[in-house]
């Protein structure tokens, strides 16, 4: 439901409907300027350093950070540990996790959770970037189910390398679950803004792209039997400051299904198909008892 916890409301009602959910702490450190450093690293740019070795291990144990970490981690299982539709805890989202600052909190975050609510898994999302993804992936370990943000086919532009990442995924940690926990494509709807080509480590923005490669990427994770589930990025489009004025809908993160206003894109469909199809002919391990 997003990084961070949601009003109780909102579990109030995914536990009526019976829609399962992954409740996660606002504790985020990759940013545009990591994004950027790997989206010109990989064009072979001389960018200089990777800005991490400064700051990324001192955020990691700073004492501050570390601290509210585990304080909002401590009132977010206290608040909904009796919805029955949360079935696991997420102690952080793309942490640059490359150094032992970063192993140390997370099983830190960890024993917290499992002292206060001993039966859910926990977990956190680990970030698909080459070329830096080993050393990103070092933490996978201690996770109890593997969670993956991986954007290929948009900011990594050879979406062919995304089932033998996650093959290699695979045989790092073969007893692991495996979630993708983030796929999709930004797109928007007026066609004077959709680019002719890829641009800026991004997509065209054609949603007849974006729902194309949703489609294909859920095809890629419906056939490999070791991940157990997909969470597209994202319902609606939302605002963003990160997304200047030379982005084609400027101030908005635009990888919804939906607009801001709440009109369907190509993709809205093929998502219906997809959750239609799902329901139709769950994969084994999910069939109803």
């Amino acid at each position: 439901t997003a990084h961070y916890p949601n009003d109780p409301r909102w579990y109030d009602l995914t536990d009526k409907r019976g829609i399962g959910v992954v409740e996660e702490i606002p504790f985020y450190q990759a940013g545009v300027g990591f994004g950027a450093w790997v989206r010109d690293s990989m064009k072979g740019q001389d960018i200089g350093k990777l800005r991490y070795f400064k700051s990324g291990p001192s955020q990691m144990t700073n004492p501050v950070i570390v601290e509210n970490a585990k304080l909002c981690l401590i009132e977010m299982i206290e608040r909904d540990i009796n919805h029955p539709s949360i079935f696991m805890w997420s102690i952080g989202n793309e942490n640059w996790t490359l150094g032992r600052s970063a192993r140390k909190t997370y099983i830190e975050l960890k024993k917290i959770a499992k002292m206060l609510d001993p039966d859910r898994p926990v977990t956190f999302a680990l970030l698909a970037a080459p070329p830096v993804s080993g050393f990103m992936e070092s933490t996978g370990d201690i996770a109890d189910v593997l969670m993956i943000n991986e954007y290929f086919g948009w900011y990594i532009e050879d979406f062919e390398g995304l089932k033998p990442f996650l093959d290699k995924m695979h045989k790092r940690y073969p007893d692991k679950v495996m979630i993708i926990s983030e796929f999709g494509a930004g797109a928007v709807l007026d066609s004077s803004k959709i680019r002719k080509k890829r641009r800026d480590g991004q997509g065209t923005f054609h949603p007849e792209d974006q729902a194309r490669l949703i489609a294909d990427q859920w095809e890629v994770i419906r056939s490999l039997p070791y991940v157990w589930g997909g969470m597209p990025w994202v319902f609606a489009d939302f605002r963003n400051g990160w997304f200047k004025e030379e982005h084609p809908l400027p101030y908005f993160n635009t990888k919804g299904a939906l607009t801001h206003d709440r009109e369907p894109k190509p993709a809205y469909y093929v998502l219906r198909d997809i959750y239609a199809d799902l329901e139709k002919n769950p994969p084994p391990w999910a069939a109803t008892r």
